[in-house]
C-alpha cells in the first residue's frame, strides 16, 4: 500500500512539472506546433531510459522509490493523451503537415531519447 502512496505523490509532482515545463516551453517557442508537450515527452523518455536502467541496476533502490520516480513522477510528467489529442486537433484543422511532423518527431525522437538514456546509463556503470 505504501508503494501506491509513493506513486500518487510522484504522479502529482510529475503533473505539476509537466504543466510548468510545457507552458514555459510553449511560451518561449510560440506558434501552433506543440513544442511544450514534445519537450516533456522527450525529457520523460530520456529520463526513463536513464533512470530505469540505473535505479534497477547499479543504483538499486527500494521498489517504492523506483515506483515513485518511474511510475509516478515520470508517468505524471509525460502525457501521451495530450500528445494524441493535440495531434488529432491539428490534423482536423488546417495544420495537417504540423500534425504529421508532431507525430513523426514525437515517436522517432521519443525512442531515440530512451535509447540515449539507456546508453548513457550503461556508460555510467
Amino acid at each position: 500500500m505504501l508503494k501506491v502512496v509513493f506513486i500518487g505523490i510522484g504522479g502529482g509532482v510529475g503533473s505539476i512539472l509537466r504543466f510548468l515545463v510545457a507552458e514555459g516551453v510553449q511560451k518561449l517557442t510560440g506558434g501552433v506546433f506543440p513544442w511544450g508537450i514534445l519537450a516533456v515527452n522527450l525529457i520523460g523518455c530520456f529520463a526513463i531510459g536513464l533512470l530505469g536502467s540505473l535505479l534497477t541496476g547499479p543504483w538499486l533502490v527500494d521498489e517504492k522509490y523506483q515506483a515513485f520516480i518511474l511510475v509516478g513522477l515520470l508517468g505524471g510528467l509525460t502525457t501521451f493523451s495530450s500528445y494524441a489529442f493535440q495531434t488529432i486537433d491539428l490534423a482536423r484543422g488546417d495544420d495537417f503537415v504540423i500534425a504529421l511532423c508532431n507525430f513523426l518527431m514525437s515517436n522517432f525522437l521519443g525512442f531515440v531519447a530512451v535509447w540515449i538514456g539507456l546508453r548513457l546509463a550503461q556508460e555510467m556503470y
